[in-house]
């Protein structure tokens, strides 16, 4: 599958999960959806990740923010395990960074992509 493709159809399960949270009155908005080579290597100095390469830099990841009852989420809790649920629900390829062991990332929506597959 094409990198373009695998975008598509990754925003698609973005779509997805935006109305899902709605039908469950959570409100989320947008938060990084693509990131620079520059900037993913100053979150790897900073300790705001442990990846070599970010999904974010192929734009197949998305961190959202998280308000209910018009308080933002800042910590994993049940609301960001319902839509974590969700997510991997839609696609076998899609992770969650709800579910890391090593980093707090809740916010953190992705699909899986292999280059050249």
């Amino acid at each position: 599958m094409s990198l373009s493709k695998a975008q598509w159809e990754f925003l698609k399960d973005v779509a997805k999960l935006i109305t899902y949270a709605q039908e469950q009155e959570l409100m989320l908005t947008g938060g990084e959806l693509w990131r620079s080579d520059a900037q993913h290597a100053l979150n790897l100095k900073e300790g705001k990740s442990q990846a070599k390469h970010s999904d974010h830099q192929d734009r197949l990841a998305i961190d959202f923010n998280l308000f209910v009852a018009g308080e933002i989420q800042w910590s994993k809790n049940e609301h960001w395990e319902k839509l974590g649920s969700f997510w991997k629900s839609l696609h076998s390829s899609n992770e969650w960074g709800g579910d890391y062991k090593t980093l707090h990332d809740p916010y953190h929506f992705a699909r899986k992509y292999k280059r050249g597959v």
